[in-house]
């Protein structure tokens, strides 16, 4: 056991994942905390790291060795090779503060490379709430379907004493799940050395949370009008997440790690580009008036944002147990699939930032496309500090195109997007306009 500078214990712990036994970095049994051994037998998320001091302890026929790396475990005599996992524990709180800072926090101090990880799931830390039963009616199977939008009629004024009153209690259920996951969000970020405060919709939320989400409307839009919206657009909507769906059920989850890589996008991408054929007013969206676009969209986006948050539990599954997927072990469509997944994961940037470092020791080693690395530095970058290197997150303003802010003048950028063999920052004002079409004219 070992102390930070403030003098908080941690404790470091690695485990065979064959036996499932754990064990110090001096190889003396972790008996004294058997509360940590439930709780890591419990977890799928662990950490790979190195270990530095070459040891080989034998232990009822097992072999944990430091030989190679990360160090690995086998039994004898088949010696049948498997990475030994090695975790770091912040001790504060006792062994509640486990559940929140399944992180290895200034490891360095006992000579160790560590992963940081994210890793935990997007609900971790948050306390579990369920929807008030004045909200029960709106639920079919525990959650509110996609369209249904029963619960908002309380927001109009022709509304009856109830319907409001329903209303009432189903933004102050989810402004308290929010502020709850917010807050766990940050607790996950402060333990890996960051100090940030996540704004709305930049922490994961509970699928709950989700559910109660209020549509860009505005104040003068009637429920008749509203209602008329909801049933023109509701049928396409659902019909393209159907469809999704379907396709998702023939290809996903199936083949190896790689194959598993290739297609988990197909579904996100899908609903993507039909938000996008929306915003480009194009195909069946093209004679959507304004408000039939924002209910269109909302639907879209509620179950995109599922789609991403399902991701990212799954490819922070993955990771946790297999590394980071590079191009030399998945290939490049592989790679990049995983980048994706996890550029689209804003929701959970304590996740965002765990592939991040992830990442950085393999982008020098050509395991990561530069413009992928280049890319998820700028996403993370503009949440932490509110600045970019590389110029690839850009908004509109005064009706054009502009990047967020940037760390460093227009040429320096360029200079980094060129070493990153990204286009110059004009060049890529283009790409997106042909891509989303050109932002809207100032008003």
């Amino acid at each position: 056991m070992l102390n930070y500078d403030d003098g908080v214990p941690f404790a470091v712990i690695a485990v065979c994942p064959y036996t499932e036994d754990f064990y110090l970095p001096t190889g003396g049994p972790l008996d004294p905390y058997p509360d940590i051994r439930d709780l890591i037998s419990a977890s799928r998320h662990r950490s790979f790291v190195n270990w530095p001091t070459q040891i080989s302890i034998e232990i009822a026929g097992w072999t944990i060795s430091s030989e190679g790396s990360p160090p690995s475990c086998f039994p004898a005599p088949r010696r049948r090779r498997s990475s030994l996992t090695l975790l770091c524990f912040h001790m504060a709180s006792r062994i509640k503060a486990l559940e929140l800072r399944r992180v290895c926090v200034r490891a360095f101090k006992i000579g160790l490379s560590a992963v940081l990880i994210g890793l935990a799931p997007a609900s971790a830390g948050a306390q579990s709430l369920s929807v008030p039963p004045a909200l029960s009616s709106f639920l079919n199977n525990g959650v509110i379907e996609s369209g249904d939008y029963r619960w908002l009629r309380g927001r109009f004024d022709d509304a009856t004493a109830a319907d409001k009153q329903a209303f009432i209690t189903a933004l102050e259920w989810n402004e308290t799940c929010e502020n709850q996951s917010r807050a766990a969000m940050k607790d996950r970020l402060t333990a890996m050395g960051q100090n940030y405060e996540p704004g709305r919709d930049v922490y994961a939320r509970p699928v709950p949370c989700r559910q109660f989400d209020q549509l860009p409307i505005s104040a003068d839009v009637t429920w008749s009008a509203f209602s008329a919206a909801l049933d023109r657009v509701r049928p396409y909507a659902l019909g393209i997440i159907r469809a999704t769906v379907l396709a998702e059920q023939q290809v996903i989850d199936h083949g190896n790690y790689a194959e598993q890589l290739r297609t988990r996008p197909l579904g996100e991408q899908t609903l993507r580009f039909a938000w996008v054929e929306s915003q480009r007013h194009e195909g069946q969206t093209a004679t959507y008036s304004s408000l039939e676009r924002i209910v269109h969209e909302g639907i879209l986006l509620r179950a995109l944002d599922d789609r991403d948050q399902d991701n990212t539990a799954w490819l922070s599954a993955l990771v946790g147990h297999e590394g980071w997927p590079t191009r030399s072990r998945v290939g490049d469509e592989a790679s990049s699939a995983a980048w994706l997944l996890v550029q689209h994961a804003d929701a959970n940037p304590a996740f965002q930032l765990t592939a991040l470092r992830l990442m950085t020791p393999l982008a020098s080693k050509d395991e990561i496309d530069p413009r992928n690395f280049a890319m998820l530095t700028d996403r993370v970058q503009l949440k932490l500090s509110g600045q970019q290197q590389y110029g690839t997150q850009w908004t509109c303003k005064g009706g054009k195109r502009v990047p967020l802010p940037l760390a460093n003048s227009d040429a320096a950028t360029d200079a980094l997007r060129a070493k990153a063999k990204l286009s110059s920052l004009k060049e890529n004002a283009t790409q997106i306009d042909t891509l989303y079409g050109p932002c809207p004219s100032a008003a």
